[in-house]
């Protein structure tokens, strides 16, 4: 048997320089309970198709124009996430994918939660997660685009220390081509990259344990009712 406090480093070759313990790992898994921070694998698509998907048409599509909504076909989701997943770590709850953050050069892609888990800790989680992945390539300005009107959204980002800079168009991808919108440019200056290279999945696994905890709860009531 090999007792956990023997170190024995994983990498991840899809995350870059992650690196972690199996004590570190135990201690992780023993504060988060049943939340996993892990890269996205191919056999998560779907669960996170439906979860982009399903985000976006309760978050953004009251925002959007008619004819961007009308395109937001769960096709059209499956069609833009294959060259995302590589670069996407999904939270698992119960060992159900409930969460997703993906990155694109200096830029925080996508973030989507299941609603049960809104308010966990999950989205914080996972935006720190995203933070260091950038930080590990190299990244000193983060940016990320939030709808317009999205004031909660916009509010999250602003707690975390994102600063929004304005509207600016965006060219956002559908599957029947390239459409103009207008959107909110947040931005967040990482003021440590060497302290935030040292984030790990344990590290933000301890942070958002307990929030977890509760939205586990949360989940399984749901199951219930």
């Amino acid at each position: 048997m090999t007792h956990l406090s023997t170190i024995r480093p994983v990498k991840d070759p899809a995350h870059g320089d992650l690196t972690f313990s199996l004590l570190q790992f135990a201690i992780a898994q023993q504060a988060a309970r049943d939340l996993v921070l892990r890269p996205a694998r191919s056999s998560d698509e779907e669960a996170v198709v439906k979860l982009w998907h399903d985000g976006w048409h309760e978050t953004h599509a009251p925002l959007a124009p008619p004819e961007l909504v009308e395109r937001r076909t769960m096709d059209d989701f499956r069609s833009r996430i294959g060259c995302r997943l590589p670069l996407a770590t999904v939270a698992e709850l119960d060992r159900k994918v409930v969460g997703f953050c993906s990155i694109k050069e200096s830029q925080i892609d996508q973030l989507y939660l299941a609603r049960p888990v809104w308010g966990s800790g999950m989205a914080q989680a996972l935006l720190d997660d995203g933070l260091a992945r950038l930080a590990r390539r190299g990244v000193d300005v983060a940016w990320l685009i939030c709808a317009i009107g999205n004031h909660r959204a916009a509010r999250f980002y602003e707690k975390m220390g994102w600063t929004n800079t304005g509207v600016v168009p965006v060219m956002t991808e559908t599957s029947n081509g390239p459409m103009a919108v207008n959107g909110w440019r947040m931005e967040r200056t990482i003021d440590s990259p060497e302290e935030v290279r040292q984030q790990d999945a344990y590290a933000v696994l301890i942070h958002v344990g307990a929030r977890a905890h509760r939205a586990h709860r949360a989940l399984a009531a749901m199951a219930g009712a």
